[in-house]
């Protein structure tokens, strides 16, 4: 793939920015692409593990987690459609059913939760650098050169983004909390707040299954519809978003005393 790619660039620093979200991040493109760094040798960061463990998706996967289970996203995405599928306990009577629907409900709300922001300019911009972040990361694991006209062949869609995880925490919760059962309205409230967790763990780690096992048609059907929810939350990023990514990217890399390429 390579020699098919425009010359290395990798001394040229990222062109400023107008937009105010790109001028924050504009300091750190300038300092991580200095030519001080030292050139990289293929595929450095973490090989003993394979493919799967490159970039530290735990990181990531933490972080969506804190997210999941802070503040008012936790109220409104966890015990919110639980207290309203209690009001309509008295027309829906079989408790699995109303678990149910209340996982429904949940990724209804995120669905729509995403859809309503990704309208908004600034988190189009997020979504755009959002993309850039896959695309280079794919890039550094297919060994091609972290350069703008390279990383742009590939997908903004990536198997270990935090997008995954939690449309499979959401998912998993349904099982859970069906498997629990409702034993009244602070034992399920307390159910949803003290487990989230642990579904946030064994989320985690179907992620990495997926991840791992990328030809397995139970991990790839797993997988799918968090693929099609970075629809929403990815954008094709433009060639200063694509530098800026790069740049982070190579800045993580040094960080961890990886080589860069």
């Amino acid at each position: 793939m390579g020699d098919c790619c425009a010359p290395p660039r990798s001394h040229d620093p990222p062109r400023i920015a107008r937009d105010p979200l790109d001028r924050r991040t504009t300091s750190l493109a300038r300092e991580a692409r200095a030519p001080r760094r030292p050139r990289a040798r293929p595929g450095a960061l973490d090989r003993r593990a394979g493919p799967h463990r490159v970039g530290e998706p735990v990181r990531e996967g933490r972080g969506a987690a804190v997210v999941a289970a802070d503040g008012p996203v936790r109220d409104v995405f966890v015990v919110g459609p639980y207290l309203g599928l209690r009001l309509l306990r008295h027309h829906v009577t079989a408790s699995v059913t109303r678990t149910v629907l209340e996982g429904v409900v949940r990724v209804a709300l995120f669905l729509g939760y995403l859809a309503l922001i990704g309208r908004m300019k600034e988190i189009r911009r997020v979504f755009q650098y959002h993309g850039a972040e896959h695309k280079t990361i794919a890039a550094f694991e297919h060994d091609a050169p972290l350069e703008p006209e390279s990383v742009d062949r590939f997908s903004t869609l990536h198997v270990r983004c935090g997008t995954n995880f939690l449309l499979i925490v959401m998912l998993l919760a349904i099982v859970v909390y069906t498997l629990f059962g409702n034993h009244g309205i602070a034992w399920g409230i307390a159910l949803r707040l003290v487990t989230v967790p642990v579904i946030a763990g064994l989320s985690y780690e179907l992620l990495r299954l997926g991840a791992r096992f990328p030809h397995s048609p139970v991990m790839r059907a797993l997988m799918a519809p968090g693929l099609w929810l970075q629809k929403i939350t990815t954008r094709r990023p433009d060639h200063d978003q694509l530098d800026v990514a790069i740049a982070s990217f190579q800045e993580l890399l040094r960080r961890e005393g990886a080589s860069q390429r």
